[in-house]
């Protein structure tokens, strides 16, 4: 089983996917899984870090402003999206996934988009109540859509694709007692940690 995550711009998208990864690896060890991210993204640094293999595409955001640099960025943007397009068919017909995940960033977007038009398996994953642009975008074309919160359910155009699953997180995270995850940080006296409201430890 070949399974493809495409992801970036913050880690708050790359994290899900590769919790996602380790557990799909965990249930299927013969699975292989590759990630397609950003041409510089911040993931082009995280993914391999966790042990996996990452593509990229080259896809930049739109400007809203009327501003000529903004004007000129906008075109640049379009140009990159038919070169996206080209790289995210190319990966596809080489790596031959049998499921695409993408977990937010701009990078998703041809990928998944792709896929969805070859009829591969595709899912988008939503880590926040009010989703993202690339993920409102793809919510029209994938076969579900994942989200943190029910409440999310509300912003999609079909809720029924909807499945609330929460925010994946690595195993990591559960292996270790408060005291042993303080000195995992490096932290050895009693000063409070700022916990934000995604984090496993603000909840027990």
């Amino acid at each position: 089983m070949n399974i493809l995550f495409t992801c970036g711009g913050t880690a708050g998208h790359v994290n899900p996917a590769v919790a996602l990864a380790r557990i799909f690896q965990e249930r299927n060890p013969g699975c292989r899984v590759l990630f397609v991210g950003a041409d510089g993204g911040m993931e082009t640094r995280l993914v391999p870090k966790e042990g996996y293999p990452i593509q990229t595409v080259t896809i930049t955001n739109f400007h809203r402003s009327l501003a000529p640099a903004d004007i000129a960025h906008n075109l640049g943007t379009l140009v990159n999206m038919q070169k996206s397009k080209k790289q995210a068919q190319r990966i596809l017909d080489e790596f031959q996934p049998d499921l695409v995940v993408g977990t937010g960033g701009y990078a998703s977007f041809p990928v998944v988009k792709e896929a969805a038009r070859r009829h591969i398996p595709t899912a988008v994953h939503e880590s926040n109540a009010v989703p993202g642009l690339t993920t409102k975008a793809l919510s029209k074309v994938v076969d579900c859509v994942m989200v943190g919160f029910e409440e999310s359910r509300a912003h999609y155009d079909n809720p029924d694709k909807v499945v609330v699953t929460g925010t994946p997180v690595r195993g990591d995270f559960f292996r270790y007692t408060r005291e042993e995850a303080r000195k995992q940080l490096g932290i050895e006296d009693n000063r409070p940690l700022l916990l934000s409201s995604g984090d496993p430890w603000a909840r027990r």
